[in-house]
């Protein structure tokens, strides 16, 4: 299959969205990589991605890095080569909360953490339920903000939770 076209990669809700042009129609799926660090060459694999998809998130990348992306297309015959590797740096991110606590009273959570970080715009709560782990649901909240409630949770769920910080 061809090589896709020029890869972008955007750093968006906590994560870098990577796409692409789809310049074949044999392909059967995609393989995208990423290394970390300004100029580096180890790329490892991150992703493996169906043919009908021009893009997809990384949820992993460093933080506090540059992370770089290659992307190649993938059929019976072989492999396109790799796309032009795109760098995003993350960098000047905020740093990450960190000892996030949940308390419960009833059908509400309590949720607290410590902010690690000065220049944060704004906090972003996700929570998604055993229901549903495919479908965050986010709250935001003001800088230098250490507690958010949800209230009404359905009861006999489980929940998860998460919070970043954002600039």
């Amino acid at each position: 299959p061809a090589s896709p076209g020029p890869l972008t990669a955007s750093f968006e809700e906590g994560k870098v969205k990577v796409s692409w042009d789809d310049r074949s129609n044999t392909e059967l799926y995609y393989v995208l990589q990423r290394s970390k660090g300004e100029g580096s060459e180890q790329f490892v694999n991150i992703a493996t991605v169906d043919a009908i998809v021009n893009a997809t998130l990384d949820v992993n990348a460093s933080p506090t890095n540059t992370n770089n992306y290659r992307l190649k297309a993938v059929n019976c015959n072989g492999d396109s080569p790799w796309s032009e590797t795109v760098s995003i740096d993350l960098s000047d991110s905020p740093a990450a909360p960190s000892q996030l606590a949940v308390s419960l009273e009833e059908n509400d959570a309590t949720l607290t953490w410590n902010d690690n970080s000065s220049d944060e715009t704004h906090f972003v709560i996700e929570r998604y339920s055993d229901s549903d782990e495919s479908v965050y649901q986010s709250d935001t909240v003001d800088p230098n903000s250490v507690t958010f409630l949800y209230e009404n949770l359905q009861p006999n769920l489980s929940y998860k939770f998460r919070v970043k910080a954002e600039n």
